[in-house]
């Protein structure tokens, strides 16, 4: 077993006070500091960045099918363009650290000393490529919605002519309270019909750092439908597929009985998956992989993990149009959620993750289940373009929760990469932490139960 390795990004060095590194490749707006900024910071500030109807973003339709995944661009041609960009968004390193865990499936580390969110993000792939892109694009979507620089507005929810409610956002608070509560808001666009609308800013910033100003928290912020891409479209696309998975996942909690299905692993025809498996086998770790159904008919898997010489559960989920990629990114997910726990660097790892403070009992994992062909029959759908797909997705998203998904376009550079939050109103949305493990216990305390107080059947 190898220990991690780390790489400086080109270019990588301390800023001095007021030299804020504004728009990548700008030496002007390099050389100026931006007004909004509280002394220096490394991240790049929209204000200072050119406009976007000087950059173009590039017309890139075609899917590339790769392990895992479906891209506009070749891995390698990604990390060419993204690569120089980095220092002026404040990732100074980016770490493999596979080597930390015996499973052997790629995880890297980007780091951003400055943010005001999390410092390391990590990301997983079939190949060291594509978990290199991987961590490199989270930390750049988290820079993007610390502050944005959209167009904005303060108002009362009852004032914007909404086509939605916005207590339907995952709100804190009760409906009645967005009658008085004055918010500020960006404007948006709906994905289907691109009709102007306005999203709360709460539901999209993600600088956590400390006010002078107290002011009430009315929705739960998150980073669920932040994404990036190689283009707008393949953008959304991720940032749709990630509202869907987490509303999809979040009625294991309100389900009862537990309504997933099991898979056989051993069935799985996709070789990328099965590699994925095979190292698991390999390194001694237990399996257990279920596609939960849903009102998309899409499928949306959870694979939950565990190990003698780790013993945690770790649990990852994912969602796709081609059940493989769903199946594939659940995997992948676990194995990282578990190498974040090794390495100890994300910043909001639970103190109480300890796993070798007492003796873990072996969980009672369900290794055997449905046959593949059989599970994934009528689930997903193919197309051979980014925009047909997303078109398709959307209708099926707006067709379940009876509102269009609303789009905030974040990207600074849109001529190289895309980054957008995607919000569902109506949908649900967990923690992926929170990923509960089918309870045999409780379902068979469900079965003598009526239904939970406040739960609804979805499909």
């Amino acid at each position: 077993m190898s220990g991690p390795r780390c790489w400086p990004t080109s270019g990588a060095s301390t800023p001095t006070r007021w030299k804020a590194p504004a728009s990548p490749g700008d030496s002007a707006a390099r050389a100026t500091p931006c007004a909004r900024s509280r002394g220096w910071s490394w991240a790049t500030s929209p204000q200072c960045a050119p406009s976007r109807s000087e950059r173009r973003a590039p017309m890139l339709d075609k899917k590339i099918v790769l392990p895992g995944t479906h891209r506009a661009r070749a891995p390698e041609d990604t990390w060419a363009l993204i690569e120089p960009l980095l220092p002026g968004y404040g990732v100074t390193r980016v770490a493999d650290v596979t080597g930390l865990d015996c499973i052997g499936v790629p995880v890297f580390l980007a780091v951003r000393p400055a943010s005001e969110t999390l410092s390391v993000a990590q990301g997983k792939g079939h190949d060291p490529i594509l978990a290199k892109l991987s961590a490199v694009m989270e930390t750049l979507e988290q820079q993007h919605a610390e502050h944005p620089g959209n167009e904005r507005r303060t108002a009362l929810a009852r004032d914007l002519d909404l086509q939605y409610d916005v207590a339907n956002l995952n709100a804190r608070v009760t409906a009645d309270a967005f009658d008085l509560l004055v918010l500020d808001w960006y404007r948006g666009v709906g994905l289907r019909s691109g009709t102007p609308t306005w999203i709360p800013c709460d539901v999209v910033d993600l600088a956590f750092t400390s006010t002078r100003d107290w002011q009430p928290v009315p929705f739960d912020a998150s980073s669920n439908g932040l994404a990036s891409g190689n283009t707008h479209d393949e953008a959304v696309l991720h940032g749709l597929y990630e509202v869907i998975e987490r509303d999809v996942v979040s009625t294991l909690k309100e389900h009862a009985p537990d309504h997933r299905v099991f898979l056989d692993p051993r069935s799985i025809s996709s070789p990328f998956c099965q590699d994925t498996i095979r190292r698991l086998d390999d390194a001694g770790v237990q399996l257990e992989l279920a596609l939960v159904p849903n009102p998309y008919a899409l499928p949306v898997a959870v694979a939950c993990i565990w190990s003698q010489d780790y013993p945690a559960v770790c649990a990852g989920a994912g969602a796709h149009s081609d059940p493989a990629v769903a199946v594939s990114r659940a995997l992948t997910e676990a194995v990282q959620t578990r190498l974040t726990e090794i390495t100890g660097t994300r910043d909001d790892i639970p103190s109480e993750i300890d796993v070798f403070s007492s003796v873990c009992d072996e969980p009672r994992f369900t290794v055997t289940g449905l046959d593949w062909d059989l599970a994934v029959e009528g689930l997903g759908f193919q197309d051979t373009s980014l925009s047909s797909e997303l078109a398709t997705l959307a209708r099926r998203v707006e067709a379940v929760s009876g509102h269009e998904p609303i789009v905030l376009d974040l990207s600074t550079r849109p001529d190289v990469f895309s980054v957008v939050k995607v919000v569902g109103p109506g949908l649900r949305t967990m923690l992926r932490n929170d990923i509960p493990r089918y309870s045999p216990r409780a379902d068979e305390a469900a079965q003598s139960a009526p239904l939970a107080s406040g739960a609804k059947d979805r499909g």
